[in-house]
C-alpha cells in the first residue's frame, strides 16, 4: 500500500520498505537490491543505538537494570533477550524505548540521501504500524513457509526451536502482513538467479 506518492517530476528517491518476519530471507533480497539502491538497515541501527553510553543504552539500562550488562558494561543481548522472552510487558517496553531512536536515525538517513539515489530501501523487520510506514512509497514483503522460518532462525541464531517459535509468534502473522504488500516475494522455492531476476524486475518495471 503506497503511503506517500511522489510526483513523477520529483527527483527524490523512490522509497521502498522491505519487510518480512524473522527467517523470511529478507536479508538476501536486500543484498540483491544493494547493487541498485541505498540500503538503510534497521537491524544495524538497532545495534548502534545500544552502544555503551548512548541515550538509548542509558534508557534501557535505567529500565532493565545492571543485570543485563557484561563485565565491560556493554549490554549482554542474550541476557536481555531472555528477559523479554519470558515477559511480554518487558518486550513491549524494550520495543517502545528502542524504536523511537531507530526511527529518528532512519528518517535522518532518508533525508540525507533522498536526492542522491534513485532508490532507497529500508530493510526493516517491523514496518507495519511503525511511523516509517508513512514515508515509504511501496511495501515489499518477503516470506517463506512457517517451518522454513523456524529452521532459519534456529540455525542463524543458534537457539532452540522454542525460542525461534516464540520470536516468530511475536510478529505479525503473514496472512495479515501480506495485505499491506505492494510486492510479495517468496524466498524459499527458487534459485539465486531466479530470485535476483524477480527482485530486479519488480524494482525496475514498477518504476516505469
Amino acid at each position: 500500500m503506497k503511503q506517500c506518492k511522489q510526483s513523477k517530476k520529483s527527483k527524490q528517491s523512490k522509497i521502498i520498505g522491505l519487510t518480512g518476519n524473522s527467517g523470511s530471507g529478507k536479508t538476501t533480497v536486500a543484498e540483491i537490491l544493494k547493487e541498485h539502491a541505498f540500503i538503510i538497515s534497521s537491524d544495524k541501527i538497532a545495534r548502534d543505538v545500544l552502544v555503551k553510553d548512548t541515550p538509548c543504552y542509558l534508557e534501557v539500562l535505567n529500565r532493565f537494570g545492571n543485570e543485563i550488562l557484561n563485565d565491560d558494561l556493554t549490554i549482554n543481548r542474550k541476557k536481555l533477550g531472555k528477559i523479554i522472552f519470558e515477559d511480554k510487558e518487558k518486550h513491549l517496553l524494550l520495543t517502545e524505548i528502542t524504536h523511537k531512536y531507530i526511527d529518528e536515525i532512519t528518517l535522518a538517513e532518508i533525508n540525507s540521501h533522498k536526492n542522491d539515489n534513485e532508490f532507497i530501501v529500508i530493510d526493516i523487520p517491523i514496518l507495519i504500524g511503525n511511523k516509517i510506514q508513512e514515508v515509504v512509497d511501496e511495501i515489499w514483503v518477503v516470506y517463506a513457509p512457517r517451518e522454513v522460518h523456524i529452521e532459519r532462525i534456529m540455525n542463524r541464531d543458534n537457539i532452540s526451536r522454542e525460542y525461534a517459535i516464540n520470536r516468530l509468534d511475536k510478529q505479525i502473522p503473514f496472512d495479515e502482513l501480506k495485505n499491506y504488500a505492494d510486492v510479495l516475494i517468496a524466498n524459499h522455492d527458487k534459485s539465486k538467479e531466479e530470485l535476483k531476476k524477480e527482485v530486479l524486475e519488480n524494482l525496475f518495471n514498477r518504476n516505469n
